[in-house]
């Protein structure tokens, strides 16, 4: 007998306030593939389509997004977009980036970006360019501080030569922040003239430039035609720098963190060059080797450092990268979505609201995968599985059916012991069907950060 869900309800009734979990689109299927994006001038910005990642490296060439924070709606999956082929370079977005590069907050809420293609055999290239005052690379940036977090690069063609890396070729001052990235694709350095190097997060670090790496991870193979290369950051040119290596990992064998090779490394092993970083930290940031572990220095046997959690990938990662890691989210399927949240304040309980397209019969149950992470940072992983649907809502506007939602069903979950005032919750919600044969497809991933309650 085919398994289905078990009841048809009519109504379910209002938490309370709806909180929508984006404001874009009511329906899974408003994410076409086109720029969503009318005012590139605003504070916040929000990316949810290829067409939209396309655009914003295009306004990189021109300009820096100070003061700007630029979001990820919804993962990038770039392979529907057109590949420019030019001699040896090849690309689907922008390769040229202005000068003094990215210099606002890149938020990808836990999304990826996927089917980047960037062959740059030539010098300095960098994602997010290189953070300069001036055209020429002299002077030391003192704007406002930068940050890159929440996201991830995965299966991407990324081949990239002289004195580049994957993300910032250069940073010259200022105060960065890199957290919670996952990179997981190969990487390609062709390095022509042999004396500059490459890197996967940042290439070379000078004047008084405070770089801080946290949740980091690299999963991938690294291919070079040379031996000046590391993960994080590949060398300094002088002693002023103030740099944090923490909790990150290097997930694969063959990538190392440090060249082995230079004659000139400090003592955290996660950055050399020309000299020696003498304000360099590095805590808690392991290897993931055939045999298990290790310091990413010494190479010493370790257990998973202190906010690390187990992936289904078979090893450790940090935990809030793990949304990234188990990326499993099929976004060209619009079976299930999410559709936002509710707060009861007096039951100190969250509803969760998706939405499902299709016939009941094809369906054992939905359900919302969480990654649920408070104030400080604990994460907790939750699978809220549902056997009832509902034709309609009550919101604070009143009652709205599924069909207005642009769906078949709607479906909740309720999550209970949340307390007021207590800080920041962070939830990565996945919505997911269950069919007749027990296979679990996920279909939508979105980001909730609930700024007064904690899990």
């Amino acid at each position: 007998m085919k398994k289905r869900i078990l009841s048809i309800l009519l109504v379910v009734a209002m938490l309370a306030v709806m909180i929508p979990a984006f404001a874009v689109a009511s329906s899974a299927e408003d994410a076409v593939s086109e720029v969503t994006v009318t005012d590139w001038t605003a504070k916040e910005i929000t990316l949810y389509t290829a067409d939209d990642f396309v655009e914003f490296k295009k306004q990189l060439t021109t300009k820096n997004f100070t003061g700007q924070t630029v979001k990820l709606g919804a993962d990038i999956d770039l392979s529907t977009v057109n590949t420019v082929v030019s001699g040896e370079y090849k690309r689907n977005v922008e390769q040229t980036v202005a000068t003094g590069g990215f210099q606002g907050i890149f938020d990808g809420q836990f999304h990826t970006i996927k089917n980047l293609v960037s062959v740059h055999p030539g010098a300095n290239y960098g994602l997010f360019g290189k953070i300069s005052p001036s055209n020429d690379g002299s002077g030391t940036y003192s704007g406002s501080p930068v940050t890159l977090k929440n996201f991830a690069i995965v299966d991407s063609e990324i081949s990239i030569g002289d004195n580049s890396a994957l993300l910032y070729m250069q940073v010259r001052g200022g105060n960065i922040t890199m957290e919670n990235i996952y990179i997981g694709t190969d990487i390609t350095f062709s390095n022509k003239t042999g004396t500059d190097g490459n890197a996967v997060f940042v290439n070379n670090v000078t004047r008084t430039a405070n770089i801080t790496f946290k949740n980091c991870v690299y999963d991938g193979t690294i291919t070079s035609n040379h031996t000046m290369y590391s993960v994080f950051f590949n060398y300094v040119m002088t002693k002023d720098p103030n740099m944090r290596v923490e909790n990150c990992l290097i997930a694969q064998g063959t990538a190392v963190p440090y060249d082995v090779n230079r004659t000139t490394k400090n003592s955290s092993g996660l950055v050399h060059g020309a000299m020696t970083a003498e304000k360099t930290t590095g805590v808690n940031n392991v290897r993931y080797t055939e045999s298990g572990l290790v310091d990413a220095m010494t190479g010493v046997a370790v257990e998973a450092p202190e906010g690390y959690v187990m992936s289904t990938a078979g090893y450790p990662v940090p935990a809030k990268t793990l949304p990234m890691v188990e990326n499993n989210v099929d976004t060209t399927n619009t079976t299930t979505w999410f559709k936002g949240i509710q707060y009861n304040a007096e039951l100190k309980a969250i509803r969760f609201v998706g939405l499902v397209n299709g016939e009941l019969a094809d369906f054992g149950s939905v359900g919302f995968e969480i990654y649920a992470y408070g104030p400080t940072g604990v994460m907790e992983k939750l699978d809220l599985n549902v056997n009832a649907v509902y034709t309609s809502i009550t919101e604070a506007d009143g009652s709205k059916t599924a069909e207005e939602l642009g769906a078949s069903y709607i479906y909740v979950a309720n999550l209970g012991g949340i307390q007021e005032g207590k800080g920041v919750a962070t939830f990565v919600v996945k919505t997911y069907s269950v069919d007749a044969n027990n296979v679990k497809t996920y279909t939508d991933q979105q980001t909730v950060t609930f700024g007064t309650v904690a899990g």
